[in-house]
């Protein structure tokens, strides 16, 4: 029984990995020339240039990765010159596209993978990290900072440097 795991985080075993690897490898061009064509046509679109698929890192890229699944699945699944028994993806629009794809061969299932975690959940624990730390950050800062006395007479000098000379000294007394 051979499972190919095209999931974005998914281990595929040596040997398709190392297929994936070379049609990845090869289709970087071509994937850089597809989404700067997006970015041509989003160029005044503010909130696509926030989201990944502007972004053309194709290492942290799951477009990226989906992209190369999808060419792994026509060239190497539909050509049968790979024959597995399941396939994983963690894309909904890649089950779908696979399924009508397949739709002659019933013997592949297709199988959805939710990412493990919620993202409901993973913004909940990074805000407590963020709480906690700046928690700490108030606690040490009042142990260590808050009982010296500094001193309460500053005085600020602004020495502007113009052509490598300096003009003139500006003392700001009283300030603060």
């Amino acid at each position: 029984m051979e499972i190919i795991d095209l999931s974005f985080k998914g281990k595929m075993t040596s040997k398709y990995s190392n297929m994936f690897y070379q049609l990845a490898s090869s289709n970087v061009k071509d994937f850089d020339e597809k989404v700067q064509k997006l970015n041509r046509k989003n160029f005044d679109n503010f909130f696509y240039w926030f989201r990944s698929p502007s972004s053309r890192n194709t290492l942290s890229s799951p477009l990226f990765h989906n992209y190369i699944s999808f060419l792994f699945f026509k060239s190497k699944i539909l050509t049968k010159e790979v024959n597995p028994n399941k396939i994983i993806v963690d894309s909904k629009y890649l089950k779908k596209k696979f399924k009508l794809d397949l739709a002659f061969n019933n013997k592949i299932k297709i199988i959805y993978k939710k990412n493990s975690l919620n993202s409901k959940y993973l913004i909940f624990r990074r805000l407590t990290k963020e709480f906690i730390l700046r928690f700490f950050q108030i606690f040490l800062f009042k142990i260590f900072y808050y009982e010296k006395n500094f001193n309460k007479n500053i005085c600020l000098v602004d020495l502007p440097v113009f052509d490598n000379k300096i003009d003139n000294n500006r003392f700001y007394n009283n300030s603060f």
